[in-house]
This record gives C-alpha cells, sequence and structure tokens, in this order.
C-alpha cells in the first residue's frame, strides 16, 4: 500500500486518504455506539438532529426568533431517522426554514471508540463555529439551547452530555480556551490538538483537513496542500473540509508546561494521569517530528492496518510502556499496567483468564495481562481494589 502511495499525485493521495478516514472513522462510530446501552445508542444517534433544528417540542428547543443551530453538511442517516422516531414518536420534525448552519463541525473526543470507552462515558461534544457570525444575544440563545440539551439527556437517562463551543479560526492559531475542564492555556494548546487529533470522533459536519493530509506534513506542506484543496485543484470539494491548523512537531516548552498541568491534574485521576506524564516524558526525549501518537494513528489507517488493531488509548500505553522498559525500572513498568487496567474499568474473571472471552475489550485484555505475565491470583487482586485497605492504596499510590 505504502508504494502505492508514493506514486500517487497529491490529488489522488488526498482523495484515498479521504476515503481511508471516512471508513475509520464509520469503524469508531460503530465501535461507539456498540459500548453504549440501547438508550444511550438512540441519543447518540438523535444529538445532531437536535441541533440542527429549534423545533417546539424538542429538547433545546429557544423560544425565540432566530435562534442559532444547523450542522453543515447534515445529512440525515437511517440510525438518526429511526432513533429520532422512536424517542419523539408523535412529533413530526420539520426542515428549519431559511437555515444558516453555524456548526462547521460536531466532534467527540477522549476515551469514546477506544478500550477505555465505558456504557458511563459521557457525552462531551466540540462544536466548531465562526464567533465572528454570532452576536452577543446569539450565541447566549445558541448555549441556551446546547444547555437545555444536556438537561434533557441528564434528567430523562441519566446520560451525562456537553458541549463545547470552539472558534475554529482559534483552534487552528492553538487558542482553546476553556474548552473544557482540562482546558490548558496557550502553552499547552498544541498537545490538546494533538489529543484532539488522535481521538477525535467527527460525529456530522466537515472533516477537520489535518485527517487527510499526509502523515509527514510539516506546515508549509500542509498549507500548501490546504491552499490546492481551496482552489480546486484536487479531486475533493472544500466545502467538506475545516482548517483546524497542522500539528507536526511539539517544542520542549510545551512538554515542561504539559508536565505541570498533568501533576496538578494527578490528585484527580491518577491512573490517567500517569499515562499522560509517560507520553510527556517519551515526547521530550524522542523524536516526535512527524512522530507524535496522532501520526501513528493517522499511519495505521491509511496504511490499511486491520481497525481492531487501531486504538487511540492501547497505542498511548503501548508507546509509554515500550519507553518504560527502555528507560525504568520493572516495578515502574508493573506500576504502569496497573494504572492501565484500572483506568479501562474492564475486569477479567478467573475464569475468564482461563477461558477466553467474546468481548473484544476482554480479550484484549486477556492477551495482554498474559504477556505481562500477570497470574489469574494476580488478576483477581488488582479486580479487588475497590476493597483494598487504605494502606495498600496508598502504597500503589506513592509508586504511581
Amino acid at each position: 500500500m505504502e508504494a502505492i502511495i508514493e506514486k500517487l499525485n497529491d490529488a489522488e493521495n488526498l482523495f484515498y486518504n479521504r476515503q481511508a478516514f471516512l471508513r475509520f472513522n464509520q469503524f469508531k462510530i460503530d465501535r461507539t455506539l456498540n459500548t453504549l446501552s440501547a438508550i444511550d445508542q438512540l441519543i447518540f444517534s438523535t444529538v445532531p438532529r437536535l441541533l440542527h433544528v429549534n423545533q417546539k417540542g424538542l429538547p433545546g428547543f429557544v423560544d425565540h426568533e432566530n435562534v442559532p443551530c444547523g450542522i453543515m453538511n447534515f445529512s440525515m442517516n437511517h440510525e438518526c431517522l429511526v432513533a429520532t422516531e422512536k424517542l419523539f414518536p408523535n412529533i413530526i420534525i420539520r426542515r428549519q426554514k431559511n437555515l444558516t448552519p453555524v456548526i462547521h463541525t460536531a466532534l467527540l473526543m477522549g476515551s469514546l471508540g477506544s478500550i477505555a470507552q465505558s456504557k458511563k462515558s459521557d457525552l462531551d461534544y466540540t462544536l466548531l463555529v465562526d464567533k465572528n457570525s454570532f452576536t452577543e444575544n446569539s450565541l447566549k440563545l445558541f448555549q441556551k439551547k446546547l444547555n437545555l440539551i444536556e438537561t434533557w439527556t441528564w434528567d430523562n437517562y441519566n446520560l451525562e452530555s456537553h458541549f463545547f463551543i470552539n472558534d475554529y479560526e482559534e483552534v487552528k492559531n492553538n487558542i482553546f480556551g476553556e474548552s473544557d475542564s482540562e482546558s490548558t492555556g496557550s502553552a499547552l494548546a498544541k498537545l490538546l490538538k494533538e489529543e484532539m487529533y488522535r481521538t477525535m470522533i467527527i460525529v456530522t459536519g466537515k472533516i477537520p483537513f489535518w485527517l487527510v493530509a499526509p502523515v509527514d506534513c510539516d506546515d508549509k506542506s500542509y498549507d500548501g496542500l490546504y491552499q490546492k484543496l481551496t482552489s480546486g485543484q484536487t479531486l475533493l470539494k472544500k466545502e467538506e473540509f475545516i482548517d483546524m491548523g497542522n500539528v507536526d512537531d511539539i517544542s520542549q516548552g510545551e512538554f515542561f508546561g504539559g508536565s505541570i498541568w498533568a501533576l496538578i491534574k494527578s490528585f484527580k485521576s491518577p491512573f490517567k494521569t500517569l499515562m499522560k506524564m509517560g507520553v510527556l516524558e517519551e515526547y521530550m526525549f524522542g523524536d516526535t517530528k512527524s512522530n507524535l501518537l496522532c501520526h501513528q494513528v493517522k499511519g495505521k489507517y491509511f496504511n490499511g492496518t486491520a481497525y481492531l488493531d487501531i486504538d487511540p488509548y492501547l497505542g498511548m500505553f503501548e508507546r509509554v510502556q515500550q519507553f518504560f522498559k527502555e528507560s525504568k525500572s520493572e516495578e515502574d513498568v508493573d506500576t504502569l499496567r496497573h494504572a492501565f487496567y484500572l483506568k479501562v474499568g474492564t475486569q477479567i474473571s478467573v475464569e475468564e483468564y482461563n477461558k477466553g472471552s467474546e468481548n473484544w475489550k476482554k480479550e484484549t485484555l486477556i492477551k495482554m495481562i498474559k504477556e505481562w505475565g500477570w497470574t489469574a491470583e494476580k488478576i483477581d487482586r488488582v479486580n479487588q481494589y475497590a476493597d483494598w485497605q487504605m494502606m495498600q492504596k496508598v502504597e500503589l499510590g506513592n509508586r504511581i
């Protein structure tokens, strides 16, 4: 595959990259849906339609004229149609009159679609908009609409959903502001963007151009290719894409700032933070140019790697584990494995350890823990973490 791609011109390369990304993105959507409960699947499929209209009787309705809504390039698929009919059987959802969509892209990021996703994982949407298209009042109305949808999912179904509004030009320039509870400021913006590109699922709307640009694109090459797209020199439609900016490399200063931020967060989520600190340390001492984790994921779906073998969370763990093996003690490696197993939150029983499982997450974990040399007795002990005595938890915390 790689040998073929090398012979393609830019236009052909981008065309095939788009096809590869769309297939991988759909796989992640399907995996996300398969992990959610039946009712949460319906909500996941319905949210885009709720964002696309402002209609009385539907969650998110704001009783005011000219409430901003709508998603660019939105088209209702079969799953969305069925889900809305099941949730709102007595409502005929109509086309929004004189609609000027304000949402360029609706995406999800984080653990969704990975081995770390659970049935209780939040739906944290990032909505890319042009804030210049809003007045102060219309932005308040838009935020009110989003808050009403969040309230509906929680009050009726105990599902946490959150909508974070980001100006796409600010994201392009690595300005994230208060994008979420892990907001970092400008010093860490590229690290946040790297994580976004590595884990994002495009729910609907425009595709960030970086996701189809070649893996080894430096800033100059990236800008040149995007210029070709916008001037009609490719096989793609410029209206299908949005420019969130390139991520090619990250400076040492950003790694230092990231480490400070991760240390502060460690009190809230120590298992997750150990892996993030490990990534930062590996980045600091390794070759990162076009070799960040997001490049690793992109290179795999471009080159035809089996989708089951492309998991952003697993990829992060495996890269940190290799770095720990080369630079740290066996005890440190074992501590990392404890943190990963406990963070994933999927328990392997002794019977499953011995006989296997049909669940893809469990089968993946079983293969991993056997490679680690963990015994069934050790697994059983780690499974009892919630019931450990305080001193045992403190001892693991000190190791982390």
